[in-house]
């Protein structure tokens, strides 16, 4: 569940439906819905842009790459502006609104996903973190390995 800047509306991620519905927040009534790619998890939106930002776990519909896909809808037109694929498995957003990325958490805990560079002591293989320009939306050459299954993030500002 995400809102709106101005919480006028918010986002609700349908896993079974593979979907997000835009809704309005005074009486919950349906604005939109957007087809998104498999297993839709995190809404996070821009405060900056008109942006909300959905990661789609095991989406392979809309693309050709392996598991995963990031929705990018507008939430100002209600439309769905584009699915990028940003790496595998992704699941964990988080928006850092004064560099204008939106940093992507990828778990990569099934087969099939890239074999990681350093080992890790703990079970599993180690997942990575990738980063979405929010002015072109489109994936940064950003690309750093962090411990097994990210599950999320948080910016910290000083």
């Amino acid at each position: 569940l995400a809102f709106t800047p101005d919480h006028s509306s918010y986002f609700v991620t349908c896993q079974k439906s593979n979907e997000v519905r835009m809704m309005q927040t005074s009486n919950d009534s349906l604005l939109a819905v957007f087809p998104v790619g498999d297993y839709p998890q995190e809404p996070m939106v821009s405060v900056t842009g008109d942006y909300v930002f959905v990661s789609c776990l095991e989406d392979t519909t809309k693309n050709n790459v392996g598991h995963g896909s990031v929705a990018i809808i507008n939430y100002k037109t209600q439309s769905l502006v584009k699915i990028l694929h940003t790496g595998f498995q992704p699941h964990g957003l988080v928006i850092d609104e004064e560099k204008a990325l939106v940093y992507v958490a990828h778990r990569n805990i099934t087969q099939g996903g890239p074999a990681p560079h350093h080992s890790s002591v703990c079970a599993g293989k180690n997942g990575y973190i990738t980063a979405i320009d929010m002015n072109s939306l489109e994936l940064t050459a950003f690309k750093s390995e962090t411990f097994v299954d990210p599950f999320s993030m948080a910016i910290r500002y000083h």
